[in-house]
């Protein structure tokens, strides 16, 4: 049993290292996998025979920056910008109320929420040497941003087709008073929730 596991597990390295080279032009996962003694499953074999005599071609990089940067990492920076945008909108969702709670300004805390963005998009790109800019365009804050407001019970959710599903997450008293408490806990520990490096 544990052979045909280890089978599998190395078909899915094989299958995942030829889909980083032909989406992304993510060529060192394959090399790694080439150095090895792990057998080369027919279709990723059939793949590769096609590339070497042109008959698939590989994508263009030319303009494409940071091909440097793994899909992996990638997938990383785009995790870490999207908990850090939803936990700043939560935030920012309950301000007034918060603000209140807190006896401060609203304009400090929304402030201190962009703060909290601008902070971490810079800790990302330092740690993977990247501009900012490049950074930010791992991450569709927009999309983010609406899903925080549907996860608050403040908007309904809206299937692609244009059908608004009410209640669809849950009921929206339900929803906003789970955020609220998220927003309340993302306060008391800043250095946790608006930290994209932290684990």
């Amino acid at each position: 049993m544990t052979d045909k596991i280890s089978a599998e597990d190395s078909t899915d390295d094989w299958n995942k290292a030829l889909c980083s080279l032909l989406t992304e032009g993510w060529t060192a996962d394959l090399v790694q996998l080439l150095k090895t003694d792990k057998p080369i499953p027919p279709t990723v074999r059939n793949y590769l025979a096609n590339i070497l005599d042109g008959a698939t071609k590989l994508p263009d990089r030319r303009g494409k920056s940071n091909s440097s940067l793994s899909p992996d990492d990638k997938e990383v920076i785009r995790l870490a910008l999207y908990t850090l945008y939803h936990n700043t909108e939560t935030v920012l969702i309950f301000a007034d109320q918060l603000a209140d709670e807190r006896g401060e300004e609203v304009i400090d805390l929304r402030q201190s929420m962009e703060k909290a963005r601008r902070d971490g998009v810079k800790k990302l790109a330092e740690k993977y040497g990247l501009s900012e800019n490049t950074v930010r365009t791992y991450h569709e804050a927009k999309h983010t941003i609406n899903w925080a407001w549907c996860w608050a019970g403040k908007n309904d959710l809206q299937a692609s087709d244009g059908t608004v599903l009410p209640g669809f997450l849950d009921a929206p008293e339900t929803l906003q008073r789970a955020a609220l408490y998220k927003a309340r806990t993302y306060l008391k520990y800043p250095e946790k929730y608006f930290d994209p490096l932290m684990e």
